[in-house]
């Protein structure tokens, strides 16, 4: 698989949701770069401490512009947050069970969140950002 280029129409129209956006780029990128790595190696720990991280930050923010600017679809948007961090905890779970298919599952779900959730429920708050 190729590595993702950030392109202007993946942006949101907000500068600080458009940056965590970028973050998770580079986050699917090392994935890419490093499909190889042992689930015992200081990146995949780095990894998934950055992906909780990125989740508690990155949610919060974008929940609370929703609610300033009224998002009707908060409250579903706001449970696939929650799918996101329960996931995870669960890839959590599999490097202690020594579970080496961790790497190529972890870069699986961040490339299905970036396609399905960024690319389509988070682009339309490009509206909503717009608009107000």
């Amino acid at each position: 698989m190729n590595q993702i280029e950030w392109k202007e129409e993946y942006s949101v129209g907000h500068n600080v949701i458009d940056a965590q956006h970028k973050r998770i780029i580079r986050m699917i990128n090392e994935l890419i770069a490093n499909q190889e790595v042992s689930i015992h190696s200081e990146f995949i720990s780095d990894l998934l401490n950055d992906i909780v991280k990125y989740g508690m930050e990155h949610f919060m923010v974008e929940e609370m512009l929703m609610k300033e600017y009224e998002y009707p679809f908060l409250d579903e948007h706001h449970k696939e947050h929650l799918q996101f961090k329960l996931n995870g905890a669960v890839m959590c779970k599999k490097v202690f069970d020594n579970n080496e298919t961790v790497p190529r599952e972890l870069l699986e779900y961040l490339k299905k969140w970036w396609l399905d959730h960024i690319l389509k429920e988070d682009l339309k708050l490009k509206y909503l950002f717009e608009k107000k």
